[in-house]
Parts: structure tokens; sequence; C-alpha cells
């Protein structure tokens, strides 16, 4: 099978660049012959030139990056004048980029690693193909590490962030009173849910507060795309809120806890930063080796909590650490639940794990390790290669 990968450069420390080397390295050694095109003002001649020396067979995009892309400004999309299918990897909820999760052909298939954002976009980006659930496989592979040779008395924070405070400024800069009242009061049943409750949806949440307080964006209703693209855009700017009071919470729990906090964002936390807390610049996603070397792992805040992150699985194939905010059900050999890794936002349930895992860290490895084994049992890649293979219409 014969793929084409698209890679978007300019993303914040260009996380697909490395995705993509990953995700070929797997497709390699599962027989694909793999070519990645960088999504510019080339693309077109670029898959061309490669169509000629070798049938395309299927393009793999990420976050919907490219689906939309039209020849010459006119309303057809390339994949239909190529006639070529393209899938589109989405881990993000779809409320950020309608846009890009919205292109509709018989030739663009969107799919998300969570079923929730799938429901969500069948439910308000109608298109001619479902968008559909695809488990997500570990596309790390397994580092070559002896015997956990872990080292520093630290734990690792990979997050950047904008702060809830300005936030609220920037929405009371930006929009009309109206509109940043009734973002704050949906944010606020969001961040109260968030540390009083076992975890949930936030988007469901989200749907329910809005169903309170329609006074002001009910007015769109007689204009249907207007009303959605408030509710998408409600939507994205709430579900960012979520994850950065999330990682407001784990300083606050973590105040006097070796932390390396590392991203952008953080300036309203250094300023009177604990003693025991690093702020430190975040480069590209590729160089990030370093973040999974520490004897006690990296905090890993996921963006829903129904669903692993692509930290805490390059964490599992660096043999390493980690503390997470998801709620899943995994069971150890003995029937127990992992609730030593998993945390919420529930005053001192971090702070409760990472004791643990200070007081035994090599433990705590061993723990993630066995998660890292389940997860391969669960989503293995060759389920992945297969629903590829499916699509593009190949017999492998």
């Amino acid at each position: 099978m014969k793929i084409v990968l698209l890679n978007w450069s300019k993303g914040e420390n260009n996380p697909f660049a490395y995705f993509n080397q990953e995700l070929s390295k797997k497709l390699i050694k599962f027989g694909a012959d793999v070519s990645i095109v960088e999504l510019d003002s080339s693309l077109v001649l670029n898959l061309y030139e490669i169509y000629n020396k070798k049938k395309i067979d299927l393009v793999i995009t990420h976050q919907g990056f490219g689906t939309d892309y039209k020849i010459n400004q006119t309303d057809e999309l390339i994949w239909d004048r190529l006639q070529l299918k393209i899938i589109s990897l989405g881990s993000d909820h779809p409320c950020h980029n309608p846009n890009l999760n919205n292109a509709d052909s018989k030739y663009v298939v969107h799919t998300y690693c969570i079923s929730a954002y799938a429901d969500y976009a069948n439910k308000y980006l109608k298109k001619i193909n479902k968008s559909c659930f695809v488990g997500a496989p570990n596309i790390f592979d397994v580092r070559d590490v002896v015997d956990l040779p872990k080292a520093g008395d630290y734990f690792v924070f990979p997050k950047n962030i904008e702060d809830i405070a300005s936030t609220f400024k920037r929405w009371r800069a930006s929009y009309k009173p109206e509109m940043s009242s009734l973002l704050e009061s949906i944010s606020e049943d969001v961040m109260y849910g968030y540390k009083s409750r076992m975890p949930f949806d936030h988007h469901d949440l989200i749907e329910s507060s809005l169903g309170v307080r329609t006074s002001y964006i009910s007015r769109f209703e007689i204009n249907p795309g207007v009303y959605e693209r408030i509710k998408h855009a409600i939507h994205s700017e709430v579900d960012k809120i979520y994850r950065n009071y999330a990682s407001e919470l784990v300083i606050l729990e973590m105040k006097d806890l070796p932390l390396k906090i590392n991203g952008r964002g953080w300036e309203q936390f250094g300023k009177n930063k604990s003693k025991f807390h690093e702020f430190n610049e975040f480069g590209e996603v590729k160089h990030g080796e370093y973040q999974f070397q520490s004897l006690y792992g990296i905090i890993d805040v996921v963006p829903f909590c129904f669903g692993m992150h692509d930290r805490s699985s390059r964490a599992m194939a660096y043999k390493s650490g980690f503390l997470c905010n998801a709620n899943l059900d995994f069971k150890d050999s003995d029937g127990g639940k992992y609730d030593d890794i998993f945390f919420t936002g529930i005053n001192g349930s971090l702070r409760s794990l990472a004791d643990r895992v200070v007081s035994n860290p090599r433990r705590h490895i061993m723990r993630c390790n066995e998660i890292g084994e389940i997860c391969k049992k669960i989503e293995p890649f060759d389920y992945f290669f297969n629903f590829l293979v499916k699509e593009a219409g190949c017999i492998n």
C-alpha cells in the first residue's frame, strides 16, 4: 500500500512532523510505501509527481488539515479532482476548527480517536461519509532503555497554557458583554464540575449550561448557520478553559513538590513561584525526549477525560512514569484498578498520587509499563493498519 502523509509545519511546536516521522516508521514495518509531503502551495504538484511514479492508495492528514484544499479557488476539492481518498486523524475536538472538520466528499473521511468527538461531528457537521471513531494505537516505538535508567527526583509538566484570568480579560475585551458574561458563567460551571466531581464529559456540561442560558444566543436561531458557528465557538473557548483550569490546579496541588513546567503562558504563576518549581520554554515536540527521563515521570492533563493523550503514549514508549487525569477502566492482573495513576480535579487527588510516586518511583514506573502493555492489546497497530487497507480498497 502506497501512503502519503501530509505535514503542516506551522503548528505550534511543530508536532505533526514528529508524529509523521513516528507513524511512517510503523507503516513501513507493516509493508507500506510512505512519502511525507508538506501542506503548502506546491501540494498538488508534489502529489502529481508522486502519483506519476507510483500510484497513491491513500493520503493521511492530522486534525483535518488539507481536507478542504481546493483547485484554483474553485469549489472543487483536490481530492475529487485526483479521485484520491484522504483520511483525517482527529485528536482535537471538532469545535475548534469546524471548517477543517467539515470538508465533504466521498473521498474525505474524518476520524476521531475519541468516540464523543465523532458523535459531536455527526450531530453538527453532517457529511457524505459519517465521521467515525478509530482507536488510536501507540505510534511511538519503545525506546532502547535498559532496566529503567531514570534519574532526577522531580516531576515534569509539559503544557502550554492561557491562564483563566487572562482568558476572561481577553473575552471582556473581544466580545460583547452578553457573550463574555455567558462564556464566563458556563466556564464557572465547568470549573466547579472539575474540582467537585469524578471525571465527566465537559462538552455535555457545556450543552446543558447553554440550555439554561439561552437569552443571548437564542436570538440567532433564525439563522441556523450563525447559530451553530456561535455554539462551536462557545464549545471551543470553554473546552480550553477545562484543560487550562486543570493545569492551574496541578501547580497548586504540587506547590511543595519538585516540578519542572515546560511551555508558554505561565508568567502569572512564575511571578511568585514555589521554590520547588522551575518554568522553562519548550521547543519542537521532536526535541522533547529529555522530558521522559526523570525518576518521577510526567504529569499529563488530557483534553478529554475518557481518552489517553500522546504525552502519556510517549511516556509508555520511554518506559517512563506518568500521572494522568483521564478516567480509564484499566485492570491489573489481580483485577484491581490503576487508581494510583489516574487523578481527578478533586482537592488532594493528584497530591496523594504524587506522594505515592515519591515514596516508590520504581514501582510507579512498573505500573505505568503495565498500562503500556494493556494499551498495546486494546489498540494494536494492526487494527489501525487494517482500517487503512480497507479504506484504500487494497488487499494487504
